[in-house]
């Protein structure tokens, strides 16, 4: 009956006050996220016989190939930005995005011991899931960045803001990982055609390949505009290498979104999650 009068509870909520206590309880389980965390960074240590070597490794395979193939000029060139640059950051921050989208619905099947009978609330297993997310991503920029400003230079502007810019990218790869997570407790059909759809959205998100012409291709447009990939990418690889925004209006408006959607998915999560916990959702 507890179990019950909760999720008759969060419903009533607001989506605001329901996002404010969704947070709330994550923090009031700080201490358990960071030994989640770090059992999250040092787990493939543990189980492989080289140890933390494939912690930096593995998430530099998909950029160094790409790398390799640009600096062999495989792809033609992209203007102002030297091919193995513009690969290398787009495909960085791809799959940054990428694994940020996955996340939450990876992170809840592993803690769903935790999640369930603990009740240990949703966000605060896709919180402990994020950690790795953010090395690989650490990993990746160390190496990729002096490779990309030996190349074309970088901007010194667009690397301190960097950090900033990618606060909207979070949290619209965040708010849409959380609903196909939601989805995913329905059936984990959801979260496997989103992994093969990540597959093709690659190629027309301008990661790797060179964006046409907007003004003169108006499927490019479309794909640019429409494509939040594409549009992050395509601005936040501009931003650390000419110093300026491909697009500022257009990406503002997206970080507008970004932050609008971000809370209305944590109050969503936090409406549904006893019915989700619990089985209650008809």
């Amino acid at each position: 009956m507890e179990q019950v009068n909760d999720a008759r509870s969060r419903i009533g909520q607001g989506l605001l006050g329901a996002a404010g206590a969704n947070l709330a309880g994550t923090w009031a389980q700080r201490g358990a996220v960071a030994t989640l965390a770090r059992v999250e960074v040092s787990a493939g240590a543990r189980s492989a016989l080289l140890g933390r070597f494939w912690s930096f490794v593995l998430p530099l395979a998909p950029v160094t190939a790409f790398l390799l193939l640009n600096l062999m000029r495989v792809f033609p060139s992209t203007g102002e930005i030297h091919p193995a640059a513009y690969a290398g950051i787009g495909m960085t921050l791809w799959l940054f995005m990428q694994e940020l989208l996955l996340n939450p619905s990876a992170s809840i099947v592993r803690y769903r011991g935790l999640v369930g009978p603990m009740r240990f609330p949703l966000l605060a297993a896709v919180v402990a899931g994020l950690v790795p997310v953010l090395r690989d991503l650490a990993i990746r920029l160390v190496v990729v960045l002096p490779i990309a400003g030996a190349l074309s230079g970088l901007s010194p502007l667009g690397c301190m803001l960097l950090l900033p810019a990618l606060l909207p990218v979070m949290a619209l790869m965040g708010a849409g990982g959380l609903v196909l997570a939601l989805l995913a407790f329905l059936a984990d059909d959801f979260a496997r055609l989103t992994g093969l759809l990540m597959r093709y959205v690659l190629f027309v998100s301008f990661a790797v390949f060179p964006l046409p012409l907007v003004e003169a291709h108006p499927l490019a447009q479309v794909l640019y505009y429409a494509n939040p990939f594409a549009l992050y990418i395509d601005n936040l690889r501009s931003l650390l290498v000419l110093g300026t925004l491909a697009s500022p209006l257009a990406f503002v408006l997206l970080s507008a979104f970004s932050l609008t959607a971000f809370v209305l998915a944590l109050g969503l999560v936090h409406r549904l999650e006893p019915r989700l916990r619990y089985g209650l959702l008809t």
